[in-house]
């Protein structure tokens, strides 16, 4: 049990209770309406906007404002419905006593809610939960939080912590204690879709899109999804890519950033700080540690100009890479030659069918008890429960209308993979630049959904919104392939398999791991004590610390992949973080 501790609180909180009820927590702004209470941190984000008044108030939590007078932006915002917001929005009238939260389209900014005795609370930090309420760890979800960065469906690391989910409304009555959860079911494909109509409807979007999105530091990698950012330099102030200097992609990287005429930073990974102390100050500032070279280049940029943080994130459904082409392990070569060559017999599948192979596929990992865990977990319980919650998840999304294997497995992957992980790249720079995600358009993703998946998948529109846009971004190679981006997209995949065939053969005769293909070389951390520092950090009784130094030790003796490990213990650290947030940092 995590009993309520008397400390500083983070971003805000809010508190519904009859009787009144204070929280036990430190903010510097505060205001009630009678039972109802909102504590809030000063500018604490450049993501999340918190307006206060005698009637109540409204909160923003996305990235839509930056080019807005913020009272006009507010005033819009009140008005969006789920075909326009982008973000989460948080309504409180104090005469109905009412507090209303819709998501969007793709959930990108979740909220979390816990109902208890008698009392209804709401933050954006969900680390502020065990610190005012009684709260139980769910061991499964924390499981699911270190393997995946993600825990399934609206369930936390804690039993009684809720988060909102995409395309939801949550209402709480403050009248009647009643709490009322509305999911819609309107995403789906349209399967009498007219591909090359959509498609040119899809481009245009992006192209208006692009046009109305903020000036931006870009971070650039050599793959589609940032490429596609580049169809107007002109929103650009800044662009920037870490890696391996030696890389491939960075020397790519490199050359887009000389062909845009944007001033380019390229910072080598080991310039990035990975010590004890740089993870605390993520803890503290943003809520977690999974991208410490991200956090870096934010800070790095915040030196050069105030402008906010993009890149290709939230860019699934145009890119058509979350299908069942991008699952990982035995066969996924041939699922990608099926769905490029053989779309159809994907299709035939029916859906009780399609979500069995995908709860095999989405809940495999480790199959004893992984080398972090106390001796004393019962792991085999915890991959039942897991396998059971994946396959609920996805039976939820079938009874809410959506169908076919692909359109099933991008959005559980949309829902868990993309906004509860890999949207903390970008969103690591909230306190001192603010981000924006491009793709992340409600109306722009809505129509891409609306195109089958065997029309969308690998690149296909992304290829095709280049070639209408910026033709010239596709004289070079992806760092992931061998040939020029104009080349179709099967030659392209087969490009891909070729690379990393040979990949393993250097691998296995020379027993080193490949070097000069992507920017992810994080190697050199083998050479210092940051993943025994990391150990010394964890706090929580699940760990079992001897275990995990011993595996270090045996790891790098190994030269085992040091990004992979990086990877594992920042999930660690931030689940172990989100547990025990009253611990002393």
């Amino acid at each position: 049990m995590r009993n309520p501790t008397s400390q500083t609180g983070k971003g805000f909180l809010i508190c519904i209770s009859n009787p009144i009820k204070n929280a036990s927590l430190y903010f510097a702004n505060e205001k009630s309406w009678g039972s109802t209470s909102i504590s809030y941190q000063e500018d604490y984000s450049k993501n999340v906007i918190v307006d206060v008044d005698e009637a109540g108030f409204f909160i923003y939590l996305g990235d839509r404002h930056f080019t807005e007078n913020t009272a006009d932006f507010l005033t819009k915002t009140k008005n969006y419905n789920e075909d326009t917001l982008v973000g989460t929005t948080i309504l409180y009238s104090a005469e109905s006593h009412k507090v209303v939260i819709q998501s969007d389209y793709l959930g990108t900014e979740p909220v979390y809610y816990l109902y208890q005795n008698g009392t209804f609370w709401l933050t954006d930090r969900i680390e502020n939960m065990p610190r005012v309420a009684s709260c139980t760890m769910d061991l499964m979800q924390v499981y699911a939080s270190v393997h995946k960065g993600a825990t399934i469906s609206d369930r936390t690391v804690f039993n009684e912590v809720k988060q909102t989910r995409p395309l939801q409304r949550v209402n709480f009555d403050g009248k009647t204690g009643k709490l009322s959860i509305f999911d819609s079911d309107c995403w789906r494909r349209d399967n009498e879709t007219d591909p090359s109509a959509l498609f040119s409807q899809i481009s245009e979007r992006f192209k208006r899109v692009i046009e109305e999105s903020p000036k931006t530091n870009l971070m650039l990698s050599a793959g589609w999804d940032s490429r596609l950012l580049l169809t107007d330099v002109n929103r650009l102030e800044q662009v920037y890519s870490h890696g391996d200097l030696a890389s491939r992609e960075i020397e790519i990287a490199f050359q887009y950033g000389v062909i845009t005429g944007v001033p380019f930073n390229m910072v080598p990974l080991q310039y990035t700080a990975y010590d004890g102390a740089t993870i605390t100050e993520m803890l503290q500032k943003t809520g977690q540690c999974l991208f410490p070279h991200w956090y870096s280049a934010s800070k790095y940029l915040h030196k050069l100009g105030n402008f906010p943080l993009s890149a290709g994130l939230a860019c699934e459904l145009v890119s058509g890479h979350y299908g069942v082409n991008s699952l990982p392990g035995k066969g996924k070569l041939m699922r990608t030659l099926k769905t490029m060559l053989a779309p159809n017999k994907y299709e035939a599948i029916e859906d009780d069918k399609a979500i069995e192979f995908l709860t095999t596929k989405l809940s495999q990992g480790f199959v004893e008890l992984p080398w972090f865990f106390s001796k004393s977990i019962n792991f085999e319980e915890i991959k039942c429960q897991y396998a059971e919650e994946v396959r609920a998840c996805l039976r939820g999304y079938s009874d809410k209308n959506t169908s076919g294997i692909h359109e099933l497995c991008e959005r559980f992957k949309l829902e868990h993979d993309s906004r509860q992980y890999f949207s903390y790249q970008t969103k690591s720079a909230i306190a001192d630049l603010g981000y924006n995600h491009p793709y992340s358009d409600a109306k722009l993703n809505k129509l891409a959904l609306s195109v089958p998946y065997k029309y969308r998948a690998n690149y296909r529109l992304s290829q095709y919104i280049l070639k209408k846009h910026a033709p010239h971004l596709l004289s070079q190679a992806l760092a992931a392939t061998l040939i020029s981006a104009r080349f179709g997209i099967s030659l392209q995949e087969f490009s891909r398999f070729a690379r990393i065939i040979g990949e393993k053969i250097y691998t296995l005769s020379s027993k080193k791991l490949p070097k000069g293909l992507g920017w992810n070389n994080f190697q050199f951390l083998h050479d210092t004590a940051t993943f025994h520092d990391y150990t010394d950090m964890l706090v929580d009784e699940i760990w079992d610390k001897d275990k995990i130094h011993l595996f270090i030790k045996k790891y790098r003796e190994n030269n085992g992949d040091a990004y992979s490990l990086l990877i594992l213990f920042t999930k660690m650290l931030t689940t172990d973080y989100r547990l025990n947030p009253s611990r002393n940092l």
